[in-house]
């Protein structure tokens, strides 16, 4: 069964971790950093592992289906899995959201590259227009201030 003292000091941080939080909330609202919201967060969970440990204290052997593990404490095998499962968790969350993260720098570049395009082709379209404009040149008669108009001037290349 449960040991008493195991079970008084299993609560005892449990209470301990509640009041910190409690006291840190009005700390939390004035913007705290994200580090220290971390740091209190696995302040909570090392308390958490420490009352497992406390409170499960019973042997258990494990079968690994490949190994069996003689028997050991059940709260530091529920602390190891969990750990376990933190960690497994966290790597997999960075390789997933490496794919979507990279999957949306693709379609941004798309449509960055469909952009470019466009202008491109507006900048081919104006110079082709202004190549042809150049090579048809239009002489317009020139007036002079008294009004007559005289023969146009020859079109100077240079």
């Amino acid at each position: 069964m449960i040991d008493g003292r195991a079970l008084f000091f299993a609560q005892n941080i449990l209470s301990l971790s509640l009041k910190a939080c409690e006291q840190f909330a009005i700390y939390i609202k004035e913007g705290m950093t994200v580090r220290f919201l971390l740091m209190l967060l696995l302040f909570i969970l090392f308390g958490y592992s420490l009352a497992l440990v406390f409170t499960n204290h019973a042997d258990t052997p494990v079968d690994l289906l490949f190994a069996v593990v003689p028997a050991m404490n059940l709260g530091l095998i529920l602390v190891m899995t969990l750990g376990l499962g933190i960690v497994v968790g966290l790597l997999l969350g960075v390789l997933v959201f490496r794919v979507v993260q990279n999957g949306w720098e693709i379609k941004r570049l798309k449509k960055e590259l469909d952009v470019v395009r466009a202008r491109h082709i507006q900048a081919a379209a104006a110079a082709a227009a202004a190549t042809a404009a150049a090579s048809n040149i239009t002489v317009s008669p020139v007036t002079t201030s008294s009004g007559a108009s005289e023969p146009p001037a020859p079109a100077s290349h240079g």
